[in-house]
């Protein structure tokens, strides 16, 4: 055996690993529970700072700066959370909007109407156009698409809105183009058929005239 070993000292050591295992245990979950959100490591280069982002961070990120509105419905119909463009679209404030029923935006969505909506457990992604209220008295064309939320505390309904304007725009303007194509082929159609009528007659009249024009020199 050797002379060094001393029974005290190794079971110092080993306490000590016991402690620092412990506080890495507790560190993981900490990590894994969100109970921290930042680390220091020590390098080479000194400490470094590393910040943690969970994925409904980044979830929640997206959403914020989609160019589409994002609404969540509880079962009555309140508006529990929109994006910014939602905002946008209505021309009214984000904390003007939560807590207001959906159907002063969007008319139509009634309690009855979304009862029926939210006890379907399998809708996804239900599209369904519809007219959007400004708070300017405007209204806008929407596209809504319509998903059931399961949540902790009952189902909720989300609801992507996207602005149809621009789109129905160019299909007015694709119509009206068709449109004016109609009345000038019409026109076209129309004017063969007198040039056609009209054609013997002239000719006729103008033999006749020339014949005249003769006799009188």
């Amino acid at each position: 055996m050797s002379e060094n070993f001393n029974p005290e000292n190794q079971t110092e050591e080993i306490n000590e690993l016991r402690q620092q295992l412990e506080e890495a245990n507790d560190t993981i979950h900490a990590i894994r529970t969100g109970l921290v959100d930042a680390f220091v490591v020590q390098g080479t280069d000194g400490h470094q700072l590393y910040t943690l982002k969970s994925s409904d961070h980044t979830f929640r990120i997206l959403i914020e700066k989609m160019q589409e509105g994002a609404i969540t419905l509880n079962k009555d119909g309140i508006i529990l959370y929109c994006n910014p463009c939602f905002a946008e679209l209505t021309k009214t404030s984000l904390d003007k909007i939560i807590g207001r029923r959906f159907d002063q935006f969007i008319k139509g969505y009634t309690l009855e109407r979304l009862d029926i909506i939210t006890s379907d457990g399998t809708l996804k992604d239900h599209k369904t156009e519809d007219i959007l209220q400004q708070s300017d008295g405007m209204q806008v064309p929407v596209m809504l698409s319509l998903t059931n939320l399961d949540l902790e505390d009952g189902t909720a309904l989300s609801i992507i809105c996207t602005d149809l304007t621009d789109q129905k725009a160019a299909q007015q303007t694709e119509a009206d183009i068709d449109s004016q194509r109609k009345i000038i082929a019409q026109k076209d159609e129309f004017i063969g058929i007198a040039s056609h009528e009209l054609k013997t007659p002239l000719t006729s009249l103008k033999a006749y005239l020339q014949l005249m024009s003769h006799y009188k020199g």
